[in-house]
């Protein structure tokens, strides 16, 4: 057989036998380390000796209703239930699948430490966690999630934590499972909690959680896993104040006296004078720092106290920072329209939405009079923003992919997926993409080597 057969021959040998192996390696084989870890049943009785029932193990702690709020508190309460549960048969639904929170928001959470935009993401996932049932234990680091995991590993339904945690896990020997470290933890079911677009984490974008579907701002942002939130358990807590029960000013959204420097502002100082004059209102901010602006500061609120303000408003105004801030749909809620500057558009194309830059990108496909987008600097078109804002006021008003419901139905549907054979696609992608670039080498010196023949 001539040599150009023989090479042929073999590269379609090759090739076949390559398809065949990738197609028919278990998860198990994958990479050499990945070993499922199977339930160990649990038994649902008391232990009988003799004709005398030994008590539960429940029964022999000390009562923790008394404990402060906190999360050791919290983990000793649910995994009291959880035990109960299970020793008597009794486990509601989904109660005997466990979800570690890791990420510093859930910590900052139930402590309320710290208020933010992660927070209130964090405290919408527990809302809908404790709704669809699960058991949800928190955890202040790796080595903490590494022992719950040892404890509760055939329960262990997802992992929610932060990226340096995810990274840091996976390149742990004594961290992550593995041939060597069969007690560890699958990376499949470690999910990073990001609030910007970017996807993290070892497996990316699927693993990847968001507050938002950044896809809704048209710039190509990577598909990762939106999880959200909703405002509305913290707008509903208060009743809605009428507007003509409401006083007569504009909330400015800032948190910091550099928003107003004129590198980063969209608004000079004299557009607020200018809608004063002709809207007859006041301009009122939360910021912190030294009270620089030509309109009273508040400083620093508590929740309370700032939703106390922003209920009251008849408008709320960006100034162009903070972006993707949870407080435009705060506002919303409490029927307050929002001016959302518009930083960034195409000259040649400035309708074309796509191609805006805006404070709150979500919202660049809303309309007035919920939303009124305005061009940075334009004089005019703030203060006809605010009027007409001021004239045309709104009833409380909730996205639907940010009602709870919307929240619980998502998160309901991230923890329910088979999350492993997720895992085990991605590896024969990669496999697939290694094995095709190692085909197109072997094909390329076979071609040169016919080349040289002919």
């Amino acid at each position: 057989m001539p040599r150009r057969q023989y090479l042929i021959l073999f590269l379609g040998v090759t090739a076949c036998l390559s398809a065949i192996a990738v197609l028919t390696m278990s998860p198990t084989a994958y990479a050499s380390i990945f070993k499922h870890i199977q339930n160990q049943p649990y038994s649902s009785n008391a232990l009988v000796h003799g004709s005398e029932i030994a008590p539960l193990i429940t029964d022999l702690r000390l009562p923790v209703n008394t404990l402060p709020k906190s999360w050791v508190s919290h983990n000793e309460i649910a995994m009291h239930a959880l035990f109960r549960c299970l020793e008597t048969s009794s486990c509601g639904q989904n109660q005997t699948k466990v979800v570690l929170l890791g990420w510093d928001a859930f910590l900052n959470e139930i402590e309320e430490s710290h208020e933010g935009g992660e927070v209130i993401w964090s405290r919408s996932t527990v809302r809908a966690l404790k709704k669809l049932g699960y058991t949800y234990l928190y955890s202040p680091n790796n080595e903490r999630t590494l022992q719950l995991y040892h404890v509760f590993r055939g329960l262990i339904t997802a992992i929610f934590i932060e990226e340096r945690e995810t990274n840091a896990c996976f390149n742990d020997p004594k961290c992550v499972l593995s041939s060597s470290n069969p007690s560890g933890i699958p990376v499949w079911k470690m999910f990073s909690c990001n609030w910007w677009t970017g996807a993290v984490g070892p497996l990316k974008n699927n693993w990847t959680l968001n507050p938002e579907d950044y896809r809704l701002e048209g710039k190509g942002y990577a598909p990762n896993m939106y999880l959200g939130y909703s405002v509305e358990p913290a707008c509903s807590s208060r009743p809605f104040v009428p507007h003509s029960e409401r006083k007569r000013q504009a909330y400015v959204l800032a948190k910091e006296m550099h928003y107003f420097e004129p590198d980063f502002r969209a608004w000079e100082p004299d557009f607020f004078d200018a809608a004063h004059e002709v809207s007859i209102i006041e301009f009122v901010s939360g910021v912190r720092g030294a009270a620089t602006a030509d309109f009273p500061l508040l400083g620093y609120m508590s929740p309370s106290d700032f939703y106390d303000e922003l209920s009251r408003s008849l408008v709320l105004v960006g100034v162009g920072l903070p972006f993707a801030s949870p407080t435009p749909y705060d506002a919303l809620c409490f029927g307050v329209p929002f001016i959302n500057p518009i930083t960034e558009w195409d000259a040649a194309e400035p309708l074309n939405r796509d191609k805006w830059s805006v404070q709150h990108g979500m919202m660049k496909h809303l309309h007035p009079p919920y939303v009124y987008h305005v061009y940075k600097g334009d004089r005019n078109g703030f203060v006809n923003a605010i009027k007409e804002a001021v004239a045309h006021p709104i009833e409380s008003f909730v996205l639907d992919r940010m009602k709870m419901k919307a929240v619980k139905e998502r998160l309901g549907r991230i923890l329910s997926k088979d999350w492993e054979a997720e895992f085990s696609l991605v590896v024969i992608g990669v496999l697939v993409e290694i094995l095709w670039v190692q085909f197109e080498v072997e094909f390329q010196d076979a071609f040169d080597v016919l080349k040289m023949d002919a």
